[in-house]
């Protein structure tokens, strides 16, 4: 034993290369790299050999329970997700069709029922194929307040579950992956260059309309996979769209599912809800109509529905009047409404037309009906019919600009709200839209997506065409077409017609005053 200087630190005993009896190194000595690769090789390959790739078998739901079936282990075991459907919801789960569109009330649970059917169908996805699933809702904070604790809390009984809160993703078991997106107009984006197996969209009427035509459908392409749409109704809109698309294809499930039929909430609620919300807004939020007035809907589809149930009566004593809407290309069309008072008496509507053809149709029928003025939307392309037209010789062709500045300028923002706000009049004054004028239906559609707003003066302002294209929805040609017919208001009394090209009406009617200056 040797001895140590006063003030000396003890040595460290010097411990040996390797362990005697397992011949493995000794922890705490320093190794050298080739040793470390040596201990690194030999860990990888016992957890290689421990490791077992669980498979998962595609069990459709019993109509009582809901459960996923995946062996763990090499043992097949059920796993109880805790949730019990409602019986409403039951031909959903078991549809078996590619494509859903869900319309239900408020507090049905449709946002847990169509989570639990994304999860049943990430969890029955073959193992090892990296199934790629997307739980979409309006923006970012509203799809993790309410769907992202309802995902934590049904994975939460399931092995082998990896959670990312950051990316608001679940990994499950089979490898399969449920990621939730915001779908407002900043942020549909990120899944541009992705691959779905399956996508769910909550609450589609908030959604910006152009992820699921431009990022979402493409995304299930190439595997084929399935889309599902859930929401509440809000009056026309996209949503409104896709559930009238969708009940005319029989690739798709339709649901709707009113509060009076489902039973969910009690009698009492309603009636207390009710009395809180109001005729349109109950109607549209418990009993799923599209067709009352919205909170910002300028024109309610129960207003037209009137006026189609009208008997059209002919007025002699109303000049018959011409609203041309042109169009060249693209996806507006040419639309021409002809009126005469309160009735409506013919309508063309072109696609892909110039501007020579357009001008010589509407010569040919202005010569069979001998219009009082015709009124051209002159701004764009539209000149150049106005000028061909009196150029032919028409006199009584009026440059309509819809962006200028309102007669009743305290009232409306534009002119264009103006004369949409006197078409509005004329459909309470007891106007007719026959089933015999050859574009009623799509008269209706285009009246009934148009929402309002008032400007920072208080005037009322009407969407305007590139603000209905970015919520998916056509331009409204045939409404505008009707519009332009009220750019002038006309006296009742009888006048003397245009008696072919070129004759100006001797007795001319000078615009009047606007009657609803103070509506």
């Amino acid at each position: 034993m040797s001895r140590r200087r006063l003030g000396q630190k003890p040595q460290k005993p010097r411990l040996p290369d390797r362990d005697p009896v397992t011949k493995r190194f000794v922890p705490g000595k320093k190794q050298t790299r080739a040793e470390k690769l040596e201990g690194d090789r030999r860990r990888n390959n016992t957890t290689h050999r421990r490791r077992e790739q669980p498979e998962i078998r595609d069990v459709p739901p019993a109509p009582h329970q809901f459960e996923a079936e995946a062996p763990i282990n090499k043992t097949s075991k059920q796993i109880d997700l805790g949730y019990t459907p409602r019986k409403y919801f039951i031909p959903f789960h078991q549809r078996p069709q590619r494509f859903a569109c869900t319309v239900a009330h408020r507090r049905a649970g449709k946002t847990v029922a169509a989570l639990v059917d994304t999860l049943h169908r990430a969890l029955s996805h073959p193992v090892g194929a990296n199934g790629r699933y997307a739980f979409c809702g309006p923006t970012y904070s509203q799809i993790k307040d309410v769907v992202w604790s309802y995902l934590k809390q049904y994975t939460y009984t399931i092995p082998g579950t990896k959670v990312n809160e950051s990316a608001l993703t679940v990994q499950l078991l089979n490898t399969s992956q449920i990621k939730l997106y915001s779908l407002d107009s900043t942020a549909y984006d990120r899944m541009r260059g992705v691959y779905l197996d399956g996508c769910t969209i909550d609450e589609f009427a908030d959604c910006d309309p152009r992820a699921l035509p431009e990022v979402i459908r493409p995304a299930l392409a190439d595997r084929q996979g399935w889309l599902s749409v859930i929401g509440t109704s809000k009056g026309r809109d996209q949503f409104w769209k896709l559930w009238m698309e969708a009940q005319r294809n029989p690739e798709w499930f339709t649901l709707k599912l009113k509060a009076s039929d489902t039973n969910a909430i009690l009698p009492g609620e309603l009636e207390h809800m009710r009395s809180m919300m109001g005729p349109n807004e109950y109607a549209r939020e418990l009993e799923c109509s599209f067709d009352v007035e919205g909170v910002d809907q300028f024109i309610s589809g129960a207003l037209i529905e009137e006026a189609r149930q009208r008997m059209a009566v002919a007025d002699p004593q109303a000049p018959i009047v011409f609203g041309l809407d042109v169009a060249r290309f693209g996806d507006d069309r040419t639309a021409l409404v002809i009126r005469e008072g309160r009735r409506l008496i013919d309508g063309r509507v072109w696609r892909e037309q110039d501007l020579m053809q357009t001008a010589q149709q509407v010569k040919n029928l202005a010569d069979l009906h001998k219009p009082r003025m015709i009124f051209v939307d002159g701004v764009g392309v539209g000149a150049g019919v106005i000028d061909r037209l009196r150029h032919l010789g028409y006199t009584n062709v009026e440059d309509v600009n819809v962006g200028r500045r309102a007669n009743a300028d305290r009232t409306y923002h534009d002119l264009r709200a103006e004369c949409y706000g006197r078409l509005k009049e004329w459909l309470l004054d007891k106007a007719a839209i026959h089933e015999r004028f050859p574009y009623a239906t799509e008269l209706e559609d285009d009246l009934t997506v148009l929402s309002y707003k008032y400007d920072t003066q208080g005037r009322l302002q009407l969407e305007t065409k590139d603000e209905l294209k970015k919520q998916g929805l056509p331009s409204p040609d045939v409404a505008d077409a009707l519009s332009l017919t009220f750019a002038e208001l006309f006296p009742t009394y009888d006048v003397s017609r245009m008696i072919g090209a070129g004759r100006t009406p001797q007795a001319y009617a000078q615009p009047i005053a606007d009657p609803l200056e103070n509506y």
